[in-house]
C-alpha cells in the first residue's frame, strides 16, 4: 500500500522522470529516444527525460543533444564513469533528486515504447494505491534472427491480467512512487552487483518487503529489439543460470526453507536430464526448454549453496 491507502487525487501538477541507462548503442539509443518523442504525454504531468551514460567517454552526448534540440521536453544528460548498471541507475536517481522527481518510468536504452505506453501507467497509478506499476516488454527479431529462437518464444516475457499484484519489477518497464521508495524509505541499487545483472529485481524485492505494492498494468506496452549477440545457444543458456541463480539470492526463506529449495532443485535437475533422451527425438525446440529447465535447476541448486557464479551479462 502506498503511504495514504486510498486513490491518489492529484490537484497539482507532478513531475514524472523517464529514466534511461545507456552504453555504448548508439543505434538503439535513437530509436529508444525517437520513440519517447512520440509519445502522447498525459496533461496533468510534467514529463522530463533523465538519461546516464554509462561509458566515460560520453558516446551518447551527441545523441542526446540532437534529441533536446528536437523534442519540447525537458532533458538531462549526466555520465557515470564507474562500470556497471547498479551505478547508472543510482545517477538517474541522484538526478531525479535535484529535480524534484514524483514518479520515475524506467525503460532500457534498448526499447521503444508504445505511444500510449507513459499515459496508460500513469492512468493506473493514480487511480490506484499501487506504489509501483510495471507493464509487458515484448521482445522483436530482425530477419537474421535464428527460427530456434522466434519460434520457441524462449525470449518472449509471459502477460498477466490487468491489476494483477507482483512481487517484484524491473527496470525494462516500469513507473513507481519516487517520493515514497526512493525519498521516504530511501531505497537504492545495490552495487554490489556491478555489471552481473540482478539489482533492479533486488530493488524491488526490498521495496516490497518494505510494504509496497506492485501492480501489472496490461495496456503499458514496450518493444525489445534481441541483439545479435544474444541469438547464440551459449548467451541464452547463461543468461537462464545468471537469472536463476541469481534469484536465489533474494529468496528469506530460513534452514527449513533452504532445505525444500535444496530437495526440489535436486528433484528438477534429474527429472530434466532423465527426460532429455525422450526429447532428443521429438525435435529442437524441446532440446532447448529441456537443456534450459536443466540448467535453471543446476543454478537455483548452486545458488542455495550459496554459490553465486560472477559474469558480466552486460559485457556478454
Amino acid at each position: 500500500m502506498n503511504s495514504t491507502g486510498h486513490r491518489r487525487n492529484y490537484n497539482m501538477k507532478n513531475k514524472t522522470a523517464i529514466g534511461l541507462c545507456t552504453c555504448k548503442r548508439p543505434h538503439m539509443l535513437q530509436q529508444c529516444l525517437d520513440s519517447i518523442h512520440n509519445l502522447e504525454l498525459p496533461a496533468d504531468h510534467e514529463v522530463v527525460v533523465v538519461i546516464c551514460d554509462n561509458d566515460e567517454q560520453g558516446s551518447a552526448r551527441n545523441i542526446v543533444q540532437t534529441f533536446r534540440e528536437n523534442t519540447d521536453l525537458s532533458v538531462y544528460y549526466e555520465i557515470e564513469s564507474a562500470p556497471g548498471i547498479p551505478f547508472a541507475r543510482n545517477n538517474v536517481l541522484q538526478q531525479c533528486r535535484r529535480l524534484g522527481i514524483t514518479e520515475l518510468a524506467f525503460i532500457d536504452d534498448d526499447e521503444q515504447v508504445d505511444t500510449q505506453w507513459l499515459g496508460n501507467l500513469l492512468a493506473y497509478y493514480t487511480q490506484s494505491t499501487a506504489d509501483v506499476v510495471r507493464g509487458l516488454v515484448v521482445t522483436t527479431y530482425d530477419d537474421t534472427t535464428p527460427s530456434w529462437i522466434s519460434k520457441s518464444g524462449i525470449y518472449q516475457r509471459a502477460d498477466r491480467k490487468n491489476g494483477t499484484v507482483c512481487k517484484t519489477a524491473a527496470t525494462n518497464n516500469v513507473l513507481f512512487n519516487y517520493s515514497r521508495l526512493c525519498m521516504e524509505l530511501n531505497l537504492r541499487f545495490d552495487e554490489s552487483f556491478g555489471r552481473t545483472g540482478g539489482s533492479d529485481t533486488d530493488f524491488f524485492n526490498r521495496a516490497y518487503a518494505l510494504g509496497c505494492s506492485i501492480h501489472w498494468v496490461k495496456n503499458a506496452v514496450v518493444y525489445e529489439q534481441l541483439e545479435h549477440q544474444r541469438t547464440s545457444f551459449s548467451y541464452y543458456f547463461k543468461r537462464q543460470f545468471r537469472k536463476s541463480n541469481t534469484a536465489t539470492q533474494f529468496q528469506n526463506i530460513g534452514v527449513v526453507g533452504r532445505l525444500a529449495k535444496l530437495l526440489a532443485s535436486i528433484v528438477y535437475l534429474l527429472l530434466a536430464v532423465g527426460t532429455l533422451p525422450v526429447n532428443l527425438l521429438r525435435g529442437n525446440f524441446k532440446i532447448i526448454y529441456n537443456l534450459g529447465f536443466a540448467i535453471t535447476a543446476f543454478a537455483k541448486l548452486l545458488g542455495v549453496c550459496g554459490i553465486h557464479p560472477k559474469w558480466d551479462e552486460y559485457g556478454q
